[in-house]
């Protein structure tokens, strides 16, 4: 969801920097990112598939810790399994 709009904000930053001195070379460099993204999205997606599959994350909790700092009201760290 978050990733469309990023990449169509960039592209409208992109257009804004033309006019100024040495905004053709921003605009130059932000087409070059989108390109070099669109071409390793499909890495990207295969390690991103690969990191969900693993059933042991290391770290990876059920709730946020601002959740369980805010509502829970957990204020240590060891507490926060």
């Amino acid at each position: 969801f978050v990733l469309p709009i990023r990449l169509f904000l960039d592209g409208v930053a992109a257009f804004t920097f033309i006019p100024n001195k040495r905004g053709f070379g921003h605009f130059i460099s932000i087409i070059k990112a989108h390109i070099i993204f669109y071409y390793n999205l499909p890495n990207l997606i295969h390690k991103r598939n690969n990191i969900n599959k693993s059933k042991n994350l290391i770290g990876r909790m059920k709730f946020s810790i601002i959740y369980k700092n805010k509502i829970r009201r957990i204020k240590k760290f060891i507490e926060l399994k």
